[in-house]
């Protein structure tokens, strides 16, 4: 065995062992989202009191996101967070381990008010002063550290204690009396985090803000000192280093602020610099040199915990008020036991289905591809973990935290947009071997009747035929996928950590895996003995290349698009206008939320049922259970105004149920204004990024072709052809049901999908025109790609609708209408890919076109 067949075994066999390890066993280590398993939900109080009018006007809508941008940095995949009435926020949290559950739990309750401070510049003869007059807050003891010889002292709080220090009048007064309380200065105290005990050293710590959080660029986690000891590092943006310079520079030793040295002659008093977090003394370093990079750190014997806990409130930025946790419930899953083994039950009948046709239309070929395919499926684990740690480097996320928490070995959360980017890495997948195969009997039918090749020269040259087109189909999804992950968050991110990693396993195992399985097989007696014969066996069923005019009809297919998106769109601003909750579903508006108390009931797919047979748009319905009495409640959230059907509906049709009212609130949307802002900019983005890298691949052969071409043409088309798939398939779907999350998963699905159809045409056509070496016109040229790639375009889309299909059929709710919006797009996406793309980079620049075109 050579070199590179022994290294893609054994890279495989590894990504296989680890995949399993990262799945077995599979109750304890594969996470399903709240939409398929549920999880953890808190109510939070946001506390506007101390706050003006205008202030406390925005301050809960200010807090989610804020909320939301912490979650998302501890690596917990596809929360849900979203308004209530009376101030209150919820907080929906997949299943997590115990100990990352406390580390949100605390992250939600902390404000994240960051300052910095000075020190009393007489603090250690202060500190000395205060033990010697043995002078103790209430609830605490002085006690001596033993390895000091006696100098060294410290407070330990007694177990009975308040976990909160707070000024108590004796206190003060003690302070006071022995002149240890000056004016305009706090008395606080700062743990001493590492010793097993509750200690803590005490501070006069300055009330005036020298530098606050709202100059903090970023916080990060590092580790530093003689034992390596986690420190969270603080970075300030322009203006915050300028100031911090400036503190520094005047409080280190030979400072304007600390010139006179110490009675030795030779060294200066140690001036600190106080970091309170909430009110609380967080760490007081000394101020040894002036730093004008703008880069601090917060050190304090922190946890490998807390002080992951620590950065990740700095980072996400304080909340506008405090809030307080009100209540904490265990919650199912919106879709519903029976509804998620409904759609796992479709995935394996489609799975069959495909490969069924794949072994019945290629044959031995079919047979390498379904290998692959369980490969692909056998290793996308390890692709999962690998992606979002890798993403998590530049861009925050599961990464630095995981890390921490030991969650790098730990599969993302999966959810119904997780889902998705795993079917668009199938469909691509199956692409991928659909391309090479395609390939292979092209050159077996190019070499009848002359010198018959090898079948390990027709191998290679096969996937060096397909080599360019599958990397510019499977990049320009990365690049999407990247900054999908980048920009977004939420629902954006699960399904941009799916994707990405299923190009990357794909990629492997289409343009290797295949490959070594060929050489195997053009090794065996079957080709030695039986050299055509044997080809045939390999690559199967197959049709003569068509000779269709397609870009003849590229006028009435333009007509017939802007005509299905003009009264598609039409029909939906109409029904809009009318009732605009019939076109965008609770996720977008928000709505109104019944709560029952559930002693025991029907299943959660049986409930939507009846809900939407009453006429109620995409209900949400979800079991809950109240984690501190164990009771167990309904709660439904329907359209504004619509709690009433559900009430009447459900106590009817389940009067053995006992559904009693509890409490009835309107709900905010759980795509609020600000992931709506991230969503838009990061899909904005990656269409930016998609033309870039299409006008780079293929300006060259369009400015050879067309005279007046820029190079930037392709990327025009294949951006219209974009624009237009999403157009039409949300239009149409939108006529006749709302739009919710699952459809927007489904849509960016659908973006992935129509992008790389048209570049396998784009690089279709760069072949073909340079075989061509200019004795053909390029309309021709473009004409001869969408025949020759028209196999391999219908059998993709077959391949990607059969398990769609099956979806639609025996899926439900949120599943059927995921599967509705794929179905459509798939067939939009084939269209458009042959009718879209390139007629309009032709349009652009105007090629040349025979005469009977022309008309």
């Amino acid at each position: 065995m050579d070199t590179r067949r022994l290294v893609v075994c054994l890279i495989t066999f590894c990504a296989v062992v680890a995949s399993v390890f990262l799945v077995v066993p599979v109750d304890q280590k594969v996470r399903l989202g709240l939409d398929l398993r549920g999880g953890a939900s808190f109510v939070l109080e946001v506390d506007t009191s101390g706050m003006g009018k205008e202030e406390a006007a925005d301050a809960q809508e200010r807090a989610v996101t804020v909320i939301r941008n912490r979650i998302d940095q501890t690596g917990v995949r596809e929360p849900i967070v979203y308004a209530e009435a009376q101030s209150r926020i919820v907080v929906q949290l997949p299943g997590l381990p115990d100990e990352q559950r406390k580390i949100v739990e605390q992250n939600l309750n902390q404000v994240g008010v960051l300052q910095f401070r000075m020190v009393h510049e007489d603090q250690d003869k202060m500190a000395e002063r205060l033990w010697a007059a043995e002078i103790a807050p209430k609830g605490y003891t002085i006690e001596t550290d033993p390895l000091s010889q006696g100098t060294r002292h410290y407070y330990e709080r007694k177990p009975d204690a308040p976990a909160q220090f707070r000024m108590d009048p004796e206190l003060a007064k003690a302070l006071k009396q022995n002149d240890l309380a000056p004016p305009l200065y706090e008395f606080m105290l700062m743990p001493e985090r590492g010793t097993g005990k509750e200690r803590y050293r005490p501070y006069w710590v300055k009330k005036t803000v020298e530098l606050s959080g709202e100059n903090l660029k970023t916080a990060g986690l590092s580790f530093g000192g003689l034992v390596q000891d986690p420190v969270v590092t603080l970075e300030f943006d322009a203006k915050g280093a300028k100031r911090f310079g400036a503190i520094t520079s005047a409080h280190a030793p030979g400072g304007h602020k600390n010139e006179e040295r110490l009675p030795d002659g030779v060294n200066y008093p140690h001036h600190y610099l106080a970091i309170v977090l909430d009110g609380t003394l967080a760490s007081a370093p000394w101020i040894k040199t002036a730093i004008h990079d703008g880069k601090a750190i917060i050190e304090g014997n922190f946890s490998l915990e807390e002080a992951e806990a620590l950065r990740i409130v700095l980072r996400a930025g304080a909340l506008p008020a405090p809030v307080r946790l009100l209540e904490k419930h265990e919650v199912s899953a919106s879709l519903g036991p029976a509804l998620i083994r409904s759609a796992l039950r479709s995935f394996v009948v489609a799975g069959a289905i495909v490969f069924v046709f794949m072994a019945i239309w290629y044959r031995l070929s079919g047979l390498i591809a379904i290998v692959a395919l369980v490969l692909l499926i056998l290793t996308f684990p390890f692709g999962m973990v690998l992606v979002s740690n890798v993403l998590a480097i530049p861009f925050g996320g599961t990464g630095t935290g995981a890390v921490v928490r030991g969650g790098w070995a730990m599969l993302p959360v999966l959810t119904l947009p997780s889902i998705a980017g795993i079917v668009l890495t199938l469909g691509m997948a199956v692409d991928g071997n659909v391309l090479i195969f395609e390939r292979l009997r092209e050159d077996y039918e190019e070499s009848k009747g002359t010198s018959f090749r090898s079948f390990g020269t027709s191998v290679a040259e096969a996937y060096k035929g397909a080599f360019l087109t599958i990397v510019d189909a499977n990049l320009t999804t990365l690049i999407a996928a990247v900054i999908l992950y980048w920009q977004g968050s939420g629902p954006l991110r699960g399904f941009a950590i799916a994707l990405g990693a299923g190009i990357v396993v794909s990629m492997f195992t289409i343009l290797w895996v295949t490959r070594v399985l060929y050489d195997f097989l053009a090794e065996s007696p079957l080709f030695r003995r039986q050299r055509e014969a044997g080809q045939m066996q390999m690559m199967g069923r197959g049709w003569q290349v068509t000779n269709w005019d397609f870009l003849g009809k590229r006028r009435l297919m333009g007509v017939v698009s802007v005509l299905v998106i003009v009264v598609s769109l039409a029909l939906v601003v109409v029904k809009g206008k009318k009732n605009l909750a019939s076109v965008l579903g609770v996720d977008f508006l928000g709505g109104s939320a019944v709560t029952f108390s559930a002693s025991d009931g029907p299943g959660v797919g049986e409930i939507t049922a009846a809900l939407e047979a009453a006429g109620l748009q995409q209900p949400l319905v979800q079991y809950q259970t109240d984690l501190d009495t164990g009771k167990r409640f309904l709660e439904v959230r329907t359209e504004f105004d619509k709690q009433d059907i559900a009430v009447k509906e459900l106590q009817a049709k389940f009067p053995n149920a006992g559904f009693t009212v509890v409490r009835e609130d309107r709900v905010g949307s759980q795509i609020g204004v600000e992931l709506r802002r991230k969503g838009i900019k990061a899909i904005v983005m990656a269409l930016i990024g998609l033309g870039i890298y299409i006008a780079i691949r293929f300006k060259n052969v369009f400015r050879a072709a067309l005279a007046r071409a820029r190079g930037w043409e392709p990327a025009i088309g294949a951006g219209v052809a974009l624009l237009h798939d999403v157009f039409v398939t949300a239009g149409v779907f939108c006529v006749f049901r709302p739009m919710s999350l699952t459809v927007v998963a489904a849509l960016l699905t659908i973006v992935g999908y129509s992008i790389n159809d048209t570049i396998v045409i784009f690089a279709r056509i760069r072949d073909e025109w340079r075989k061509a070496s200019g004795h053909a016109s390029f309309y021709d040229t473009c004409n001869l790609a969408i025949n020759k790639t028209l196999r391999r375009t219908l059998l993709t889309s077959l391949t990607t609708l059969f398990p769609v299909l099956v979806l639609l059929v025996f899926g439900g709710g949120g599943i059927r209408d995921f599967a509705a919006t794929l179905c459509i797009g798939v067939i939009v996406g084939t269209y458009s890919s042959v009718f879209i793309a390139t007629p309009i980079v032709l349009f652009l620049r105007g090629a040349e076109m025979p005469k009977k075109a022309r008309k």
